[in-house]
């Protein structure tokens, strides 16, 4: 733990100090897009540089040098967080997707291509005015084949998606923008995934089997890493304890962290990203650590997945 913080200590210092001094940046970042010193096990980086006061113009690339996509910043470390324009490429570096952020949320049109180069979607994210639902939600406005031939049209048709080797991947209909009716997914092999029932976009029933044909039933596709009890805010409220050697030494601020819950809602693999002080540190591992237990795991169409959950812990003086 005291090598994860160092680490962080580091990286932070060494940002600031070439982001003030007007240099480009280079930042690794793992798959869940959280700043790390480790290359190695690096998903990509950022070659970043200030755009004006509050932004980082970058550039995105593999491990492997391959330029992946470009865009705008309002946060870099600990954890990226997109603003604005933003476009994705291919290896080949044609365009994969363009579109636009607010604060890693994305809002407005967004488009996605073909290897080829041809428009396989353009779809939109709106303003969502039914109540207990997302604020915003995303309407597709045209579908089409790789080889241009249109599927969906002003929201309206039936979609079909392939794999690279040409099987079906999932396909379904859409209405006004939104899914509808009965869609069903496959495997790269052929064999069924799931099959989801929808009525203007939102999903009545579903169920899905594993690789090893164990089968399950949900009524929401996607479900985060959640706290079983009461708020967890509340209980963290209840259980940190402001280390007083740090209020004394007027030390406040927000230690971030990450981490996975396994099946029975333990957590592992916790990790510092971001911290005022090693007090504060200790104090927020120690409070969390409580938690331990107490957590719903991530699942996709009912099926328990690794899902690394970002969390801040606040120590702030009144």
């Amino acid at each position: 733990m005291k090598l994860i913080i160092t680490f962080c200590l580091i990286l932070l210092s060494t940002f600031y100090t070439q982001v003030i001094a007007q240099k480009t940046v280079r930042v690794y970042y793992t798959k869940e897009e959280i700043a790390t010193l480790d290359s190695v096990r690096a998903a990509f980086y950022l070659d970043l540089q200030m755009h004006g006061d509050t932004l980082y113009k970058y550039t995105e690339y593999s491990t492997s040098g391959i330029r992946r996509a470009e865009g705008f910043a309002n946060k870099a470390v600990p954890f990226l967080q997109r603003h604005r324009n933003y476009s994705s490429y291919y290896p080949n570096q044609e365009p994969q997707s363009t579109g636009t952020y607010s604060s890693n949320v994305k809002v407005g049109i967004w488009r996605k291509f073909y290897q080829n180069g041809n428009v396989e979607e353009v779809g939109a994210w709106v303003k969502n005015i039914r109540p207990n639902e997302p604020p915003i939600r995303y309407e597709v406005v045209t579908y089409a084949d790789s080889t241009g031939h249109v599927e969906v049209m002003q929201g309206n048709g039936r979609f079909t998606k392939y794999f690279p080797n040409g099987s079906v991947s999932e396909k379904g209909t859409y209405h006004d923008g939104l899914k509808d009716s009965v869609w069903v997914g496959y495997f790269e092999n052929g064999s069924s995934y799931y099959e989801e029932t929808y009525l203007a976009g939102i999903l009545q029933q579903g169920k899905s089997r594993d690789k090893g044909g164990n089968k399950y039933q949900y009524s929401v596709t996607e479900e985060p890493v959640s706290f079983r009890q009461e708020n967890v805010f509340q209980f963290l409220a209840k259980t940190v304890k402001y280390p007083v050697q740090a209020q004394r030494m007027g030390i406040q601020g927000m230690v971030f962290m990450s981490f996975l819950v396994n099946q029975e809602g333990m957590i592992y693999d916790l990790q510092v990203h971001d911290s005022p002080h090693p007090l504060l540190t200790e104090e927020a591992v120690r409070a969390i650590g409580l938690t331990s237990g107490g957590w719903k795991p991530a699942t996709l169409r009912g099926q328990i997945v690794a899902q690394r959950h970002k969390f801040p812990v606040s120590f702030f003086l009144n």
